[in-house]
C-alpha cells in the first residue's frame, strides 16, 4: 500500500514538473535574416512538440526529432529530451508582431514569444531646396526637407551643417511618420535656416537611423549667401518692417500703377493722332476754299480796274495841258 502511494505521488510530481519554456535567438533580427526559436524542457519524453503561430498549430517535431520536416521556411533540431529548435529561415517584414509558444503533446504549453522584425532603410533623400546650390541674400531664410525610404521601426533623422570645414549639429523644426500597409515607416524631417554672410557656401546634409541601418543623406544643398543692395532694400526694409501686410500692399500698388500709366501713355498717344489726322483734313479743305474765294475776286477786280482806267483814260492835247499846269 505504500509502495502505491509512493509511485502515485511520483507520478503527480512528476506531470507537475513538466513545463516548456521558450526562448528566442535574438531579440530584435533584420528582415531577410533567420531566427530560431529554442523550446526548453525539463521533461525527459514528448512524442509530440507542436508549433503554434498565432494560435494555429503551424508545424510540429515527432519521435525525437527522428522525422525530418522538410521546409523551405522552417528547420528543426533538437537535443532530445531537453531542447526543441525551430529556425525560421528568412524573417520578412509581414512576420512582424508574430506571436509563437511550443505545446508538449497537447497539453504542456509554453510561454508567448513576439518575433520583432526591423527592415533596415534603403535610402534617405534631401527633398528641399529642390536645387543643389541656393542662392540667397543675407537674414533670408531657406527650408529644407529630408526623407526616408520605407524602414522599421521610424528612423531618426539628425542635421547637419559645415561651414569652413566646421560641422554643427542642428535641432530639427519638424518630423512626421506614415505607416505603409506592409507595417514599414516614412520618416520625414524638416527645418528653415538664417543664413549671415559668414555662412557663404555652407553646405547642409541630413542623416537617418532606424536601429537596423545608419544611412547619409547623397545630395548636400550648397548655399551662396550675399549682401543687400542697400539703396533697394533700405525703402522695403522702412516700408515692411512694422507692417509686412504694407509692403504687399505697396507692391500691389506699384504695379496697378505701373500698369494704368502705360495705358494713359498709350492712350494719349492714340488720341494725339487722330486729333493731327482730323486737324490735316480740316486745313486742307479750308485752304481749298481759301484759294477758290480768292481767285474769284481779284479776276473781278482786275477786270474792273482794267475797264476804268480804261474809261477814264482820254487823249488830252498838249497845250490844254500846259494851260492847265499854269493855272495851278
Amino acid at each position: 500500500m505504500c509502495a502505491l502511494l509512493l509511485v502515485l505521488c511520483l507520478c503527480f510530481s512528476s506531470i507537475e514538473g513538466q513545463k516548456l519554456e521558450l526562448r528566442k535567438s535574438e531579440a530584435e533580427v533584420n528582415e531577410f535574416e533567420p531566427l530560431t526559436l529554442m523550446c526548453d524542457t525539463d521533461f525527459s519524453f514528448f512524442n509530440e512538440i507542436d508549433w503554434i503561430r498565432n494560435n494555429k498549430s503551424e508545424l510540429y517535431t515527432h519521435y525525437w526529432c527522428k522525422q525530418k520536416i522538410e521546409s523551405v521556411h522552417y528547420n528543426i533540431s533538437c537535443l532530445p529530451h531537453q531542447q526543441y529548435d525551430m529556425t525560421i529561415n528568412n524573417v520578412t517584414r509581414f512576420n512582424h508582431g508574430d506571436r509563437w509558444h511550443c505545446r508538449g503533446d497537447n497539453h504542456f504549453q509554453s510561454n508567448d514569444v513576439q518575433v520583432l522584425v526591423k527592415v533596415p532603410i534603403t535610402s534617405v533623400e534631401l527633398t528641399q531646396p529642390l536645387s543643389k546650390f541656393v542662392t540667397v541674400s543675407e537674414e533670408d531664410k531657406v527650408y529644407f526637407e529630408c526623407v526616408t525610404s520605407p524602414g522599421y521601426p521610424a528612423s531618426v533623422i539628425t542635421w547637419c551643417k559645415v561651414t569652413n570645414g566646421s560641422e554643427v549639429i542642428i535641432s530639427a523644426d519638424g518630423s512626421s511618420i506614415g505607416e505603409l500597409n506592409d507595417k514599414t515607416i516614412v520618416t520625414t524631417s524638416w527645418l528653415a535656416l538664417n543664413f549671415r554672410i559668414s555662412d557663404d557656401w555652407t553646405f547642409v546634409y541630413c542623416t537617418a537611423n532606424n536601429s537596423a541601418r545608419i544611412l547619409t543623406s547623397r545630395n548636400r544643398a550648397a548655399v551662396h549667401v550675399h549682401k543687400h543692395n542697400k539703396e533697394t532694400d533700405n525703402v522695403k526694409m522702412d516700408n515692411s518692417r512694422d507692417d509686412p501686410t504694407l509692403a504687399k500692399a505697396a507692391i500691389t500698388l506699384s504695379t496697378i500703377t505701373g500698369t494704368t500709366l502705360v495705358f494713359l501713355i498709350v492712350g494719349y498717344f492714340v488720341i494725339k493722332k487722330l486729333r493731327s489726322s482730323k486737324a490735316n483734313q480740316r486745313e486742307n479743305v479750308h485752304t481749298s476754299e481759301s484759294v477758290t474765294q480768292a481767285n474769284g475776286p481779284a479776276q473781278k477786280n482786275s477786270s474792273y480796274t482794267t475797264s476804268q482806267v480804261y474809261e477814264n483814260t482820254t487823249q488830252s492835247e498838249p497845250c490844254e495841258d500846259n494851260n492847265m499846269a499854269e493855272e495851278s
